[in-house]
């Protein structure tokens, strides 16, 4: 939407307009250089084959790194078989910030 916080408020109900800069929860997300959308891939082959996907029968094929998983688990996250870590545990920047987002 991108609209500024008056014309946002004349639409509630269908977007939201946030002036906090980070979300208060922790959450797991892939570091920058090992982003990747990896539901583009529908073979199994193919989704194992970018070494930060992982593929389930019950989801298809999502980012190694899940954002409801715990600390611990997040860290442990490795690209493949190397030693490289691949996610992050932080505070993560809230993407309404400033602007309108749909609800």
């Amino acid at each position: 939407f991108g609209l500024n916080k008056s014309k946002c408020k004349n639409k509630k109900g269908i977007c939201v307009y946030s002036i906090k800069k980070k979300n208060k929860k922790k959450t797991c997300f892939p570091n920058k250089k090992f982003e990747h959308d990896c539901l583009q891939y529908t073979s199994r082959k193919k989704c194992v084959a970018t070494k930060t996907c992982s593929y389930t029968k019950k989801m298809g094929c999502a980012h190694k790194c899940i954002t409801d998983m715990e600390k611990i688990l997040c860290k442990k996250v490795k690209k493949g078989k190397t030693a490289t870590n691949i996610c992050k545990f932080a505070i993560t920047k809230n993407p309404c910030y400033r602007i309108c987002c749909p609800v």
